[in-house]
């Protein structure tokens, strides 16, 4: 009775203890906790919800067209076709991401749909480490409660930050670039978080793993974009504020690693891209050009030096920073320009608010002191160095070069909600207003603040969505770039051809001339408002800018081609040869100048020509499914039947799934004898189209020639009462008849024929013939000789007719 007392005295004890230590962490969230262990749960539940949020935002979007730079570097990048980037693994530093896209054409050739699925992989998985990230470096702060206590929150903020915020659509829409800069991002934050499992690996085994996933992870980063060489820095970040915790002696310890890896990383990147490209960019020897259409410089023929590229980064750097707590100003294209010097408002004002930025997270490095807003504001100075410093670039300011610098933004910003969130927890308590949840066994207070942030982010979802649409057309795209950087001849030229796509050709003209007024060294809108000028009408001055635009640069193809294609609408044939020969010979995969080409013979009536300039055409980069389909059906009137079979194969996996396409396919298939598969076709297309006496004959054809004469018989009769019969059809109903050994009877039909009224006297005339033919088959069956041929009865009856004495 006395041990049951002591033992419940014990338990009551150790109730009232833990009770008082909940009291206490309810009541001061800094107060530390013991370590423990976070459940699977605790981790998939966050990343679950944050990975359906994050395809809500994209999915509509994975239809979307190509957008910019994405036609250039996939739709119209004729070695995609044929690219093998793990040949060359070895020597391209961006050899990973063109495998992707070598990938992505492999399942869907052009479709958009599986690249931009593929970039909306690679944006949450960059998510789901960040998050694993997050939460483990906050967990190492053990002497910080603040972030030990609610790493999970801190993690599943800054995550949620990074996957849906508004600025990060342009990363994952802008297909090429996700694939450079999203793909490098996901490989510095899968190294990052393997030197963490190296720190807190427990076993010689699992140490081991670590670290070989470490090197292996960061060799393969160096295939995707040099910006990777920002990793050796943010290791040291990550490190010195959450694993050293700001502990020297602490630091020293992994110096070996630091050593072995940054010799084997360094040198491996190095390895890519070049000693002689970091030499030249630390000693300021690297200058670049204008872009045509996008001019920073006052001339249009101007350098940009490292210099006068940095002084304008100043401003670039503050709008960074801005728009991740501003989101609305943010956009694909602006139409700034470099200033003039240092002392430039525009240069002077964002150094010194920089200035002050990098002094205040260096002083509370030192101090100690808030040292989140520097691990977070050091973060984004690491990151953006490599474009916004003294390697010089033609293209001043794009969003998406911060995806992975917006880690250290969104970290602080994550801090500051949680805490405002914690506030608002404490103050809806103390007011009873949360007493509803609490009979809730989950309803404790991490899930609530996690419930309210998720709910805070209802706005950075819906505001994503709605800047995401900006993708959904080129002309939707483009409208909403020139609206945002009038002054960017690129961004109006641009506008001008997805108006010409649109049909809008007198709208396009104005976008057009814009661009030209704008920058009057730029040949594409010259180019572009010769073809809307050509589909308005006005040849001769389409003709005039195509040559001014050839003139700006005697090796623009697209020129030549559009100038030969011009010129055939005037039948100046002669003329058009010429500027086709020439674009070829500029490209020698221009597809679209050889299906000009083609045309060109098809006026001039020459078929062997016209063929051969179709199959350059889809041999080049002109492999649509239409010239596809008319290569196929020049191949079947030269009978050349096999080729015919093969482009119209190729047509219909492309897309054309059109019943004419269909219908040549099988008479391809027909003509090779491979009757097999030209019957399947046959009766697919009857079975859509019973009325169409094509499908049915060719059908019944099939059949009859592979002595199915009962079958081909039915169908022959069918066919002859469809609308629109065709007149053979009559004749290979007597002749099934006759191959069944139904001679009279097939006589009989014919003589049928012969009565009916509004018979042409041409079809009575065959008939005629095929009754004598049938006549003497006849007599010839009774004496057992051979069968006669239509053709042989027609030699037999000229003959006969020439020996009748004449008159």
């Amino acid at each position: 009775m006395c041990h049951k007392n002591k033992g419940e005295r014990m338990r009551q004890q150790k109730k009232k203890a833990s009770q008082k230590k909940a009291t206490t962490q309810a009541t001061n969230p800094d107060v530390p906790i013991e370590e423990t262990k976070l459940s699977f749960w605790q981790k998939f539940i966050p990343i679950s919800i944050l990975s359906f949020l994050t395809m809500l935002i994209y999915w509509p979007s994975l239809t979307y067209p190509f957008q910019f730079d994405d036609l250039a570097n996939i739709s119209k990048k004729f070695t995609i076709r044929f690219d093998n980037p793990l040949a060359r693994w070895w020597t391209h530093s961006r050899w990973f991401s063109d495998w992707l896209n070598t990938l992505n054409y492999k399942i869907g050739r052009f479709d958009p749909f599986s690249y931009r699925l593929f970039n909306v992989l690679i944006h949450l998985f960059s998510g789901i480490i960040l998050f694993l990230l997050v939460l483990q470096l906050c967990r190492f702060l053990t002497k910080k409660p603040f972030f030990y206590n609610h790493a999970l929150l801190i993690a599943s903020t800054t995550s949620a930050l990074f996957l849906l915020h508004p600025v990060q659509t342009q990363t994952v829409s802008y297909v090429i670039q996700a694939r450079i800069e999203g793909l490098a991002s996901l490989f510095i934050l899968a190294t990052l978080y393997s030197f963490v499992r190296v720190v807190i690996a427990k076993t010689i085994f699992s140490k081991t793993l670590s670290i070989a996933s470490l090197f292996i992870i960061g060799m393969l980063s160096c295939g995707t974009k040099e910006i990777v060489v920002v990793t050796p820095f943010l290791l040291l970040l990550i490190d010195w504020f959450f694993i050293a915790q700001e502990d020297w002696a602490n630091l020293k310890q992994r110096s070996w690693l630091y050593g072995i890896f940054g010799v084997f990383f360094i040198g491996w990147l190095l390895h890519y891209v070049g000693s002689h490209v970091a030499i030249d960019a630390l000693s300021l020897k690297r200058s670049t050009a204008n872009n045509r259409g996008n001019i920073l410089t006052k001339q249009a023929f101007d350098v940009i030096t490292p210099f006068h590229y940095l002084i304008s980064e100043f401003r670039v750097i503050l709008h960074y920073l801005i728009m991740f707590v501003w989101p609305f100003v943010a956009r694909v294209e602006y139409d700034w320009t470099l200033v003039s010097s240092f002392f430039d408002p525009l240069s002077f004002f964002p150094f010194l608010l920089l200035l002050g930025l990098f002094s205040f997270a260096l002083y509370s490095a030192i101090k100690r002191n808030n040292s989140f807003v520097s691990f977070g504001l050091f973060w984004f100075f690491v990151c953006v160095a490599p474009r916004s410093t003294i390697i010089p670039s033609p293209e001043l300011v794009c969003d998406y070069k911060t995806y992975l610098a917006s880690v250290g933004i969104l970290f602080i910003v994550s801090i500051g909600i949680i805490k405002l969130l914690l506030k608002l927890y404490e103050t809806l308590k103390e007011k009873d207003m949360l007493v509803a949840f609490t009979r809730y066994k989950y309803a404790h207070k991490e899930n609530l603040v996690l419930s309210m942030m998720l709910i805070s982010m209802i706005p950075v979802l819906t505001w994503a969505y709605v800047h995401n649409k900006q993708w959904e057309s080129a002309e939707t795209f483009w409208e909403y770039n020139v609206k945002r950087a009038p002054l960017k001849a690129r961004a109006h030229n641009n506008y001008g051809v997805a108006l010409s796509e649109a049909g809008k050709f007198h709208e396009a003209i104005k976008e057009y001339n814009r661009a030209i007024e704008l920058d009057k060294h730029y040949q594409d809108p010259l180019s572009n408002v010769a073809v809307a000028h050509s589909m308005v009408g006005n040849l001769d001055k389409a003709i005039e800018s195509l040559k001014l635009a050839i003139h700006l640069s005697p090796d623009y193809a697209e020129a030549y081609n559009n100038l030969g294609s011009l010129y055939l609408q005037k039948k100046m044939y002669k003329e058009a040869e010429n500027v086709l020969d020439f674009a070829i010979k500029i490209r020698p995969y221009y597809g679209k100048a050889f299906y000009n080409k083609a045309r060109m013979y098809e006026a001039k009536k020459e078929p062997e020509k016209i063929w051969a300039n179709l199959k350059k055409a889809v041999e080049g980069d002109l492999d649509l499914p239409e010239v596809f389909y008319k290569l196929g059906q020049i191949s079947l009137q030269l009978k050349k039947y096999k080729y015919a079979a093969s482009v119209l194969e190729t047509a219909i996996k492309r897309g054309l799934n059109d019943k004419q396409v269909w219908f040549n396919l099988g008479n391809a298939y027909f003509m090779t004898e491979n009757y097999k598969k030209s019957q399947s076709i046959y009766e697919q297309l009857v079975r859509q189209e019973p009325t169409d006496a094509r499908f049915a004959y060719n059908l019944a054809e099939t059949l009859f020639t592979k002595k199915e004469y009962d079958k081909a018989l039915a169908l022959f009769r069918k066919t002859t009462q469809l609308p629109n019969p065709l007149p053979q059809a009559f004749f290979r109903v007597a002749r099934c008849l006759e191959q069944m050994k139904k001679v009279p009877e097939a006589r009989g039909y014919l003589n049928n024929l012969l009565a009916l009224k509004n018979v042409p006297d041409s079809f009575k005339k065959v008939v005629k013939n095929e009754i004598s033919r049938l006549e003497i088959q006849e007599k010839l069956d009774d004496r057992g000789g051979k069968s006669i041929r239509f053709k042989d009865l027609q030699s037999a009856l000229a003959k006969r007719d020439s020996e009748k004495p004449k008159a």
